[in-house]
């Protein structure tokens, strides 16, 4: 066994973290993911001669050990100063991250087991559930980390065809899996109407374990039967970046493992029952809440319970992409 085969990339960030708490790699923490890879990519040279005196090995830092040391100094960071109660200006001041021209919100975890994603709904500067899933003790000793994005755009994070971003999302979900040190089946994504659609999108494009869904939108069928034109219009924003989802997830010979809830509303109904139609013969695991809602916006749908319980059943019983 030769001397780099024992050292492994947990050591190597391990130490590099330690060099700069001790001040000895100097580096600052922005919370712009863009601007802190690029920054400790510049600095190799500097890494690689820290790593040679501590290892007397020759090593080049990569980008996943990068995203590991951003996380952990994150973490050491945390100013723990929220009183154990909810301040939004507080929780946006500490726990926002920038990537990439896409803004968001990011709970860490000292144990990772997995990622959750949370796709917004239509709403200005809104970020769907993170109120809900604050540790009011900053001490993320849970085994979930969160990315909650949003879509000030409504362009179902997508963007459009002068501006598609797709790929910038995608991006986006494998850096922080690689933060959390997971592969691609520990992430589930989840969301709500233009929020279910990203949740839906995002799992199938990229192989993700599951989506945990609301009243999703899912085609341009069932947008005729929304009462307003808004559904309609931001979708038709979007150009041709928008996918039918009840058609796009046959591209795949399996479905993630879904758990849907829709109502009583028309357009939800078409949408759901679009979909689950159109991948019924797919292999995976779908659970289905048909609820007795009248309204496209209810408040009793996708608890903490609900989303922690289904994520469980999914790692114990489901079909990981």
């Amino acid at each position: 066994m030769t001397k780099t085969s024992r050292i492994t990339s947990q050591m190597i960030v391990e130490f590099l973290c330690s060099a700069i708490i001790k001040g000895e790699l100097k580096y600052n923490l922005t919370k712009n993911l863009e601007n802190d890879i690029k920054f400790l990519q510049d600095k190799s040279d500097e890494i690689s001669f820290l790593i040679k005196k501590r290892f007397d090995v020759e090593l080049i830092v990569k980008t996943d050990s990068i995203l590991k040391i951003i996380n952990t100094i994150f973490l050491k960071n945390i100013l723990k100063e929220s009183e154990g109660k909810w301040n939004k200006e507080y929780v946006r001041a500490n726990y926002s991250f920038s990537c990439y021209g896409r803004d968001s919100i990011y709970y860490p975890s000292n144990d990772p087991k997995r990622l959750l994603v949370h796709f917004s709904s239509m709403g200005k500067d809104r970020f769907d559930r993170y109120s809900r899933f604050f540790d009011f003790s900053e001490m993320w000793n849970e085994s979930s980390a969160h990315l909650f994005l949003k879509d000030d755009n409504f362009s179902f994070f997508l963007g459009n065809d002068d501006s598609p971003l797709t790929s910038t999302y995608s991006k986006i979900i494998k850096q922080f899996a690689l933060m959390n040190d997971l592969e691609l089946n520990k992430v589930f994504t989840i969301g709500g109407s233009m929020g279910g659609y990203a949740a839906l999108y995002y799992t199938s494009l990229l192989n993700l374990n599951g989506a945990i869904v609301v009243a999703p939108q899912v085609n341009k069928l069932a947008l005729e039967a929304h009462k307003f034109d808004n559904w309609r219009t931001h979708v038709s924003n979007t150009g041709n970046q928008f996918r039918e989802l009840d058609l796009f997830m046959l591209r795949k010979d399996n479905s993630p493992n879904i758990y849907i809830e829709y109502g009583n509303y028309k357009a939800d109904q078409i949408a759901a029952e679009n979909l689950l139609n159109s991948i019924k013969d797919l292999p995976g695991l779908r659970v289905i809440r048909k609820a007795n809602w009248n309204e496209h916006t209810v408040d009793d749908c996708l608890s903490l319970k609900t989303i922690m319980s289904t994520i469980q059943y999914f790692e114990d019983n489901g079909f990981a992409s």
